[in-house]
């Protein structure tokens, strides 16, 4: 058993995760809780729609809860409709605490006061084909990955790699976290399965790198990093440094 905002939540049976050494701190917990609680009511005033995708999305369906070993929080908009409007919120992010950085493939959202507290925000668009620009209507990938055809090293090496039909991010309904509304596509469990395997809902496989979390606290450089670091700079921090 463990806690989110002093309510006690115990692992089902037929997921039973027992390492500890992975849980999360009590206060990336609660702090995500509240990430997630004021950040939604921010984007619901200003009507923009997100969705739980990837790690968040196993929260939802598989345990209705925070995994106590995720230590952050994804979602997803349509790139087209909500990334301006999610760009215009930063100073009303930063008087509520948090910073808002815009990075390949969206944002990420993070506490000041505890940086390990996270949210990242993918925008996901009409997957473009890069070798004759034709946009193929029925599939959707995060947001603008590619620098000049190749993709940027934080993407390759950080960012989820799902890709989404139209029906799997237009039809969303109403679900619960830690007893907060979220969405989550219609077709939720479909969906993580087929990302992540047929057993996605009774298999727990690994837990973050912690070479690759390390980010968390650089997270105010990645933009910096996405637009001055060079190709092969970058391949090599992802293949012999967060790997």
């Amino acid at each position: 058993a463990f806690k989110i905002k002093d309510k006690t939540y115990t692992m089902q049976k037929s997921i039973q995760f027992t390492d500890k050494q992975y849980y999360c701190k009590q206060a990336v917990l609660d702090g995500l809780y509240d990430l997630f609680k004021n950040v939604s009511e921010l984007f619901k005033a200003n009507n923009i729609n997100v969705f739980a995708i990837a790690g968040t999305l196993i929260s939802v369906v598989r345990h209705g809860y925070f995994m106590p070993w995720d230590d952050d929080i994804d979602l997803g908009y349509k790139y087209e409709e909500e990334h301006e409007k999610i760009k215009k919120l930063n100073k009303e992010l930063k008087r509520m605490n948090y910073s808002l950085y815009e990075c390949v493939p969206g944002f990420v959202v993070q506490d000041r006061k505890n940086r390990a507290v996270t949210m990242d925000l993918f925008g996901i668009c009409v997957n473009n084909d890069a070798e004759n620009n034709r946009s193929k209507s029925v599939e959707y990938q995060y947001g603008a990955p590619f620098v000049d055809k190749k993709a940027t090293f934080l993407c390759c090496s950080y960012w989820p790699k799902e890709v989404f039909m139209p029906c799997e991010i237009n039809k969303v309904k109403k679900a619960s976290i830690c007893g907060l509304e979220i969405y989550v596509p219609k077709n939720a469990e479909m969906v993580l399965q087929k990302h992540y395997g047929e057993s996605v809902m009774t298999e727990v496989r690994g837990v973050p790198s912690s070479k690759v979390h390390v980010l968390r606290y650089l997270q105010f450089m990645m933009p910096f990093l996405e637009k001055n670091i060079s190709h092969e700079v970058g391949d090599y921090i992802a293949k012999h440094l967060l790997m």
